[in-house]
């Protein structure tokens, strides 16, 4: 029964065993308890959850997901925040908050 619902919720993922969308889906959970309970985002690591929103939406629907990695700004905001900080693979977010 379950197998069939996530098949008909994520028609365009090939994940025979479920397992590469339950980790997103667990993953984007985790991030939103670390919100609600307002817990620290100083170390997620912004492009993979990003990515993992991407690949959920694109498993749904993939033009949509073409839609929003169109119009997101994230990766874009990330570049320039890692260019005025400098140091490449470092949260930016901390090192700002070191200075």
């Amino acid at each position: 029964m379950w197998k069939e619902a996530l098949e008909a919720a994520f028609p365009h993922e090939v994940d025979p065993d479920g397992q590469t969308t339950y980790w997103r889906v667990a993953h984007l959970h985790l991030l939103r308890n670390r919100v609600s309970h307002m817990d620290s985002l100083l170390n997620v690591d912004v492009l993979d959850v990003i990515g993992d929103v991407f690949s959920l939406v694109g498993s749904i629907d993939p033009v949509l997901e073409q839609w929003l990695t169109g119009t997101s700004t994230v990766k874009k905001i990330y570049a320039a925040q890692i260019a005025r900080v400098g140091i490449e693979g470092v949260n930016p977010t901390v090192v700002g908050l070191m200075r």
